[in-house]
């Protein structure tokens, strides 16, 4: 029990205020169907409703001042069976239908008296999605330069050309230097294979008496014998003796 005392000091009247906070976010659906998590105040309402957005409130507040919550933004929609109110474009965008999610169990939403552990994940499944039943979607597309370190490939197309031009501007330059230096070596080697079989070069024939006369040497009498026998008619002039 909370003395006079205690309830007078600072730290203990905001613990009492802090109780009696609202979860500060909620979750809106926008004009193109997109389902995304933003402040909830009464200002903020009037302000989204203003842009056309539809707020959720069938699927309660959550706190956003949380790491976990800021990296998971629709977890808390999925906690509570909103997995099919997203767009299938949002689903193909964000990787989900490659990569669910999977969200606590726990059926209690980040807030300021909750934040997830790990036990909040025994029993946890994946998110099914109704959207992707029967729908064939190209994807997903791994980078050519690198694995991303366990990030994993990308949605789509466009998200891997942005993924390659910043993340690997360098390689994807160099790569495309080194294709057009193969094309022109491979397209050079068919071109000298082709005059190489349309026009053969001449085949001199070797004549190893026309060596010995021009570098001025003559043969002895029982060298040019042995040329004899082997069929090679020597006519030249020789050593005596």
């Amino acid at each position: 029990m909370t003395t006079d005392v205690e309830a007078a000091t600072p730290a203990a009247y905001i613990a009492q205020v802090r109780g009696r906070i609202q979860p500060s976010h909620m979750y809106y659906r926008q004009p193109n169907g997109w389902i995304t998590a933003e402040a909830a105040t009464f200002i903020e309402r009037a302000k989204f409703s203003e842009r056309g957005w539809t707020p959720l409130p069938q699927y309660g507040r959550f706190d956003m001042a949380h790491v976990w919550a800021a990296d998971n933004p629709l977890a808390t929609l999925f906690q509570f069976g909103g997995a099919k109110e997203l767009p299938l474009e949002q689903i193909i965008q964000m990787g989900f239908y490659y990569n669910p999610p999977v969200v606590p169990v726990c059926g209690q939403a980040v807030t300021e008296r909750h934040n997830h552990m790990r036990e909040c994940y025994i029993g946890a499944r994946p998110v099914v999605f109704p959207q992707l039943q029967g729908v064939d979607i190209e994807g997903p597309f791994p980078c050519r330069f690198c694995d991303l370190e366990g990030r994993g490939p990308l949605p789509t197309r466009e998200a891997l050309r942005n993924h390659e031009s910043v993340a690997h501007k360098a390689e994807l330059g160099s790569g495309r230097t080194g294709e057009a230096l193969g094309e022109k070596i491979v397209s050079g080697l068919q071109t000298q294979q082709s005059q190489q079989v349309e026009e053969p070069a001449p085949v001199e024939e070797f004549d190893p008496l026309a060596v010995f006369a021009a570098a001025g040497i003559k043969l002895m009498p029982w060298q040019v014998a042995k040329l004899r026998e082997h069929g090679i008619n020597v006519d030249i002039e020789v050593e005596a003796g």
